[in-house]
């Protein structure tokens, strides 16, 4: 895959290419660069191989909400 974007809520963008396989039995995306959300995901491996689900990868820039993320004052 050379390119990849989506827009909100993701705003995702591949930064550079990466593979992806498929065959009968299982998908597999990786190692991939991108941006999710303004987090950097590098070395990113994805595989869905007989209906489980894996992943992997560094994840830098990630903020966690905080308690008061979503609050309404009234």
């Amino acid at each position: 895959m050379t390119e990849a974007n989506a827009g909100a809520p993701l705003d995702l963008r591949l930064l550079e290419s990466a593979a992806v396989e498929i065959d009968a039995s299982s998908v597999r995306f990786g190692p991939a660069r991108l941006v999710v959300a303004g987090a950097n995901i590098a070395e990113l491996q994805f595989e869905v191989k007989n209906g489980v689900i894996s992943t992997s990868g560094r994840f830098d820039d990630c903020v966690r909400p905080t308690s008061s993320c979503g609050a309404r004052s009234t």
